[in-house]
């Protein structure tokens, strides 16, 4: 392929297995088949959920290159799942939060989503409410390989100019490989 630019087609199943599953191109996807066909007590909304369950994947290097392209990015997800009023009030919420926590950032690079889905994850997934009011989601994706790269862009990689609180939560940096 590489050679060629061109694959070979009739030779793939012989360097290839057959495919056993998928890979998700967003972040929440992968939990809402834990909902899937079900209906949810109305009382016990809203629902926030920690997931962290795997990875997500797409091309979106756009021109990008080094560490800030991402094609594969190990993630954390913050997912809402509640009436509108309740969703759109956690989202709020959330967005309030982030804001606090990069505000003593001098320069502004986007690298932090936060949805609302609406219906449209609830409905695709068939999830309903008890009360039969439409159930609605929102989603925060926090890709660890993004932060990682937008603290460095903006604070250099030296840890002597990282504000306190991260010197602290990182520590002393540790001792490279040395060659002979």
């Amino acid at each position: 392929m590489r050679l060629k630019k061109a694959a070979e087609q009739e030779s793939l199943p012989s360097v290839m297995d057959l495919p056993v599953g998928g890979m998700t191109y967003a972040q929440c996807p992968a939990l809402w088949t834990f909902f899937q066909g079900r209906t949810l007590a109305s009382e016990r909304m809203p629902i926030k959920v920690f997931d962290r369950s795997g990875t997500s994947h797409r091309y979106e290097s756009g021109g990008l290159n080094g560490i800030e392209r991402v094609d594969e990015f190990h993630r954390m997800e913050l997912v809402k799942l509640g009436a509108r009023e309740q969703t759109v009030e956690a989202a709020g919420a959330l967005a309030e939060y982030f804001k606090r926590l990069f505000e003593e950032s001098d320069e502004w690079l986007e690298f932090q989503n936060l949805s609302i889905n609406g219906t449209t994850y609830p409905k695709g997934f068939t999830v309903k409410l008890q009360s039969g009011e439409p159930l609605w989601s929102g989603c925060s994706g926090i890709g660890l390989e993004r932060w990682t790269a937008v603290f460095i862009a903006q604070k250099g990689p030296d840890p002597s100019k990282w504000p306190k609180a991260m010197r602290e939560l990182y520590g002393e940096t540790p001792r490279g490989i040395r060659f002979l």
